[in-house]
């Protein structure tokens, strides 16, 4: 018995010892969350040599797709932005990135694109998770105030990462015709989304928004797509009912709120990574020829089999997730009243094109009939918003409700473990990942000004081996 022991020790070691590098050192996240293997050797060099500046909450960098090194300066990077030169997009990480998830979301988004047109265009990325040691109150207080005004689909003024590039954006829209990316993954899609939300209505047509792990209320002028998995509750659970049915949302099968593969040690469900699409693709220019339309019953028809898609998802997540008291009680009841509000706006779409159908025959009764219908189904989502408002004033995903969360992922994933090798698998996974992430801590804080004030004189690595190159 102590033979396979020792082994399983060494093997676990040795994992951690070839973890060690650039990516270890700068970075808590590595590909628990993100793509880091997007960055290159310059960027580790890059973020190395700035990590004091870059650790703070709201800084900006440059980020190029090829092997251009970033740009770090803060007075260079706004004069880039405000003067129009070449951006394809502004990435904002999660709660949990740091300035190195920020830097792989936007090398990403750079990536995909120049392999569309060519064009090496930089990404502005902005450090907007909870990575500097003094962050934690303040992303608390911007959480109360700016996600319930993008829930009401309105702007938050107060939040000052969105204001500072909502600012820099202003400036260039305005003497500057190219389209700006929004894109955020999981809670940085607030931000993508109240960026939105503070540029006036004039500019709001110059920039589109590509959410991942995140479905936001936007502006009506704002196109957007925001994906999310079919299993993904904790999605599903930040995203509002109204963003869930809109127009430019996707819930795909098997996709998985994270990036990184150890994520399916808590979610099981999740059958592949996400992965950044061109903007190109997502949102065609609009002076590319447009394809006829087909008549407006008919488009209705399929918005209400795509809602009723969305529908039978939520519905699935709002049931396994189903309690009745404490914080569980108030989760149950959002995603309850998401997957009801999803069925309702199904049967608008079904109801609306009966009546246009009607009206085109001049069928009188069938007419009334499919307006009776949708008074029905107006007095039916009022009666579900009124049912949600028990939960209003609730406090919701803090602390607890957190670690309830992630119990609850850990386990639902190993009782659906039926071969007892995978099992096994997935508890070795979830050992070495919690001694990878305590070996990342001290390494990190080891380099961290703040906490050593040694931290300058340590060896500057030039960044992981194997993992220094771009997968694409």
């Amino acid at each position: 018995m102590a033979r396979p022991l020792l082994s399983l020790a060494l093997a676990l070691l040795a994992a951690l010892a070839a973890e060690r590098g650039a990516s270890a050192q700068y970075s808590l996240t590595d590909h628990w969350s993100y793509e880091l293997g997007a960055l290159r050797e310059n960027d580790w060099k890059a973020l190395g040599s700035n990590l004091l500046q870059q650790s703070f909450r709201g800084s900006l960098a440059l980020v190029f797709p090829d092997g251009r090194a970033p740009i770090t300066d803060p007075r260079l990077v706004e004069r880039w932005v405000r003067r129009g030169a070449p951006l394809r997009a502004v990435a904002f990480p999660g709660i949990t990135g740091d300035a190195a998830a920020a830097w792989a979301l936007a090398k990403q988004v750079g990536i995909a694109n120049q392999a569309t047109d060519g064009k090496p265009y930089p990404v502005l990325a902005v450090n907007s998770g909870w990575t500097d040691w003094f962050s934690g109150f303040g992303t608390g207080l911007e959480y109360t105030t700016m996600r319930p005004a993008i829930d009401a689909g309105r702007a938050c003024t107060s939040e000052p990462i969105t204001a500072r590039v909502a600012g820099l954006l202003k400036a260039r829209l305005a003497r500057s015709t190219s389209r700006v990316g929004l894109v955020g993954h999981s809670a940085g899609g607030y931000y993508s989304a109240n960026v939105a939300h503070l540029l006036p209505p004039e500019q709001q047509e110059k920039v589109v928004v590509y959410n991942l792990g995140l479905a936001a209320n936007l502006p009506p002028r704002v196109k957007a797509v925001q994906l999310l998995g079919t299993r993904d509750t904790l999605a599903q659970v930040n995203s509002s009912a109204r963003a869930l049915s809109a127009k430019g949302t996707r819930i795909v099968d098997g996709l998985s709120h994270l990036g990184g593969e150890l994520w399916r040690l808590g979610d099981s469900q999740s059958a592949r990574r996400w992965q950044v699409e061109p903007l190109a693709q997502l949102f065609p220019s609009p002076g590319a020829p447009a394809a006829p339309r087909p008549p407006r019953a008919e488009r209705l028809r399929v918005l209400a089999r795509e809602l009723g898609e969305r529908a039978q998802s939520a519905r699935k997540v709002a049931d396994e997730n189903h309690a009745l008291a404490g914080a569980r009680g108030v989760l149950s009841l959002k995603l309850d009243h998401d997957a009801t509000m999803l069925r309702l706006a199904a049967e608008r779409a079904t109801a609306l094109a009966d009546l246009e159908s009607a009206r085109e025959r001049k069928d009188g009764s069938a007419a009334a009939a499919a307006q009776a219908t949708l008074g029905a189904n107006a007095q039916a989502r009022l009666a579900a918003r009124q049912k949600l408002g028990q939960a209003r004033g609730l406090l919701r995903n803090l602390g607890t409700d957190s670690m309830d969360f992630t119990t609850m992922l850990v386990s639902e994933s190993l009782n659906t473990a039926t071969n007892p090798f995978v099992a096994f698998q997935k508890t070795t996974s979830g050992t070495l990942a919690m001694m990878s992430l305590g070996t990342k801590t001290a390494q990190l804080m080891m380099h961290n000004p703040f906490v050593n004030p040694w931290a300058a004189f340590l060896p500057k690595p030039t960044g992981p081996r194997s993992r220094g190159a771009s997968r694409r």
